[in-house]
C-alpha cells in the first residue's frame, strides 16, 4: 500500500507476513458503545483479550488526548484493536497498532476493516468526544489512516517492519542524527533498535498489557494475562523502552502538550512498582484520569492456573498488590480491586 493520502479513509495496513486465516467460527463479533457517542465492532477469539466492563475507562480518553491536534497514537498490545480504534474514533491522523501474538494481529485487522468500512459508508470523521469534530473540508483532518503491523519478535519489535513509514505517509528519518530534548542523547540509542525510526514520533502511547502477577505456569498457560510474577512486567518495560518514541514538550514526558502514555492498570499489578518505574524514566508521576472496582472470585483465578488466588495473598503480604479480600457466606472468597486509566 502506499503513502496515506488524499481521499484516503484507512489503512488495515501491510499484510505481508501476517496471517489472516481466522473463519467465521474462530472468531466472535463484539459491539463496544463509545462513551462519547458512537460503537465500534471488534473481533476477539480465545486468547485474545477482551473486557467489556472497560467503558468507565474508556471515557478517560477524551481527557487523556486533549490539547492535541490530530495526534499520532501508538496502540502497544493492541489484542482487538479498541484502544487504538477509539483513538481514531477521538481524531488521530495516524494509528499504529502492534501486537506480539498473530491472533491479536488478526483480531485487530479484522476490527480495522469493519471500522474502515464503517468510515466510508457514512462519511464520518474523528473528534475529541467533547463536540469538537474534525472538520471535513479540511484535508489534514480526515479520518486517520490506521496500520495494523505484523507480529514480530518481542514487544517493539514489529515497528521495524520493512514498509511501515511509507505505509503511514511518512518520509523515513535519519534516526541517529535525531536527538532526544529528554535525554540529550542520540534517538538511535533506543532500547530497541527497530524503533529507532518512530524516536520522538508518537504524540500518545496507549496500552493495556498482561497484568496479572502469578507463578512461571501461568505465563505458559495464559500469556495473554500474565505480567510477570507481580503483574508489573509490562508496565516496567512501557516506562522504559516507549518514552524516547514520544513527542515532547517543554515541561518533559507527560506534560500539557508533549506526549503521554496512557495505560490501564488494575490493583493486583504491584501499583508501587509501576509508580517508580516511570517516575525513574523520567515521566512525570502516573494521573487517574477514571477509576472503578472489580472482583474476581478465588475458583475464577484458580481455574486460570492452580494456586493464582494464593499467589495473589503473598503479593499482598509483600506489599506488591492492592486488594481487599472478601468472605461471602457461601464460603467464596472473592479479591475486591480498583481499576483505573492512568
Amino acid at each position: 500500500m502506499g503513502p496515506s493520502g488524499a481521499g484516503r479513509t484507512a489503512s488495515v495496513g501491510l499484510g505481508e507476513g501476517c496471517s489472516a486465516s481466522m473463519d467465521a467460527a474462530d472468531a466472535c463479533l463484539r459491539c463496544v458503545d463509545l462513551p462519547w457517542g458512537g460503537e465500534l465492532e471488534l473481533f476477539c477469539k480465545d486468547g485474545v483479550h477482551f473486557d467489556g466492563q472497560n467503558t468507565p475507562l474508556l471515557a478517560a480518553l477524551p481527557q487523556a488526548m486533549s490539547g492535541l491536534k490530530r495526534p499520532r497514537v501508538l496502540d502497544v498490545g493492541c489484542g482487538t484493536g479498541i484502544l487504538g480504534l477509539a483513538g481514531a474514533a477521538l481524531g488521530a491522523a495516524k494509528v499504529v497498532m502492534i501486537d506480539v501474538s498473530p491472533d491479536c494481529v488478526d483480531c485487530s485487522r479484522r476490527s480495522v476493516s469493519a471500522w474502515a468500512a464503517r468510515q466510508l459508508a457514512t462519511g464520518a470523521s474523528g473528534g475529541n468526544g467533547n463536540g469538537d469534530g474534525c472538520d471535513s473540508s479540511d484535508p489534514s483532518a480526515r479520518p486517520a489512516a490506521v496500520c495494523v503491523v505484523p507480529p514480530a519478535g518481542d514487544w517493539l519489535e514489529p515497528l521495524g517492519h520493512t514498509g511501515l513509514l511509507e505505509e503511514l505517509g511518512v518520509v523515513a528519518r535519519d534516526a541517529a542524527a535525531t536527538v532526544s530534548a529528554a535525554t540529550g542523547s542520540a534517538a538511535g540509542a533506543a532500547a530497541t533498535p527497530e524503533a529507532g525510526a518512530f524516536c520522538g514520533f508518537f504524540d500518545v502511547i496507549f496500552c493495556n498489557p498482561p497484568q496479572t502477577g502469578g507463578p512461571a505456569d501461568f505465563q505458559r498457560l495464559r500469556p495473554d494475562k500474565c505480567g510477570g510474577r507481580d503483574g508489573s512486567l509490562y508496565f516496567c518495560r512501557l516506562a522504559a523502552e516507549c518514552g524516547e518514541l514520544l513527542t515532547l514538550a517543554d515541561e518533559g514526558r507527560g506534560a500539557a502538550g508533549g506526549g503521554r502514555i496512557v495505560f490501564f492498570q488494575h490493583g493486583l499489578a504491584n501499583p508501587s512498582a509501576v509508580n517508580e518505574a516511570f517516575l525513574r524514566n523520567g515521566f512525570h508521576a502516573p494521573q487517574v484520569l477514571a477509576e472503578q472496582r472489580r472482583r474476581v472470585t478465588a475458583s475464577a483465578l484458580n481455574a486460570l492456573c492452580a494456586g493464582l488466588f494464593e499467589h495473589q495473598l503473598e503479593l499482598r503480604r509483600q506489599g506488591c498488590a492492592e486488594f481487599t479480600l472478601i468472605e461471602r457466606d457461601d464460603g467464596e472468597r472473592v479479591l475486591d480491586f480498583w481499576q483505573r486509566a492512568m
